[in-house]
C-alpha cells in the first residue's frame, strides 16, 4: 500500500517527530546533540522554515515548525539526511539512523489554543522521561528550546 502525500502548504505549522531506528538512541553525547542542533538550524536557514519549539532526546525528537512555503518535505529530507550522514561519519557507523517515516501532524496556527498546548507538550517531554532530576528546575534541561520562551522580552 503507498504511503499518503504529505500535506504541505504556505504558511502550515506542524508537529513533528521522528524515532531512533529500533528505538535506538539518534545521539550519542552533548557533541551530537549540538551537531543536531546545527544541522536543524542550518534547515532552517536554507529552507525558511521557522522551528518555534524543540526537544531532543536520546532517541527521539519533537519539532514545532512553520512553512512559510509549501516545502516540508524537502527540508525535512534534507535535515535528516544531513544529520544521519554527519553521526555516521563522526561515530564510525553506517546505515539508517531514524526508524521509518518521521510523522508530521498539520496544527492550527499560533493563535490557537492547541499550539500552546503543544508547545508545552514538547518542552515537558524531558520531565516525562526522567531527565529532570527530582528538585532540578526546568532550566535545566539544555536541549530544549524552553530557555528561549522563558527569557524576558527585550
Amino acid at each position: 500500500m503507498p504511503r499518503s502525500p504529505r500535506i504541505e502548504f504556505p504558511g502550515a505549522m506542524y508537529h513533528v517527530l521522528a524515532r531512533g531506528d529500533r528505538r535506538e538512541p539518534i545521539v550519542l553525547g552533548d557533541d551530537d546533540r549540538w551537531m543536531f542542533l546545527r544541522t536543524l538550524g542550518e534547515m532552517a536557514g536554507r529552507t525558511g522554515i521557522r522551528v518555534h519549539a524543540y526537544a531532543l532526546m536520546d532517541n527521539h525528537y519533537h519539532l514545532v515548525i512553520e512553512t512559510p512555503k509549501a516545502n516540508l518535505v524537502a527540508g525535512m529530507a534534507w535535515f535528516q539526511t544531513t544529520y544521519t550522514r554527519r553521526f555516521n561519519v563522526k561515530n564510525g557507523l553506517w546505515g539508517h539512523l531514524f526508524g521509518g517515516r518521521y510523522k508530521a501532524i498539520v496544527v492550527q496556527h499560533q493563535e490557537g489554543d492547541y499550539y500552546k498546548q503543544l508547545v508545552d507538550y514538547v518542552h515537558l517531554n524531558p520531565v516525562r522521561a526522567g531527565m529532570i532530576a527530582e528538585g532540578e528546575g526546568f532550566d535545566s534541561m539544555e536541549w530544549t528550546s524552553l530557555r528561549e520562551y522563558r527569557k524576558p522580552p527585550s
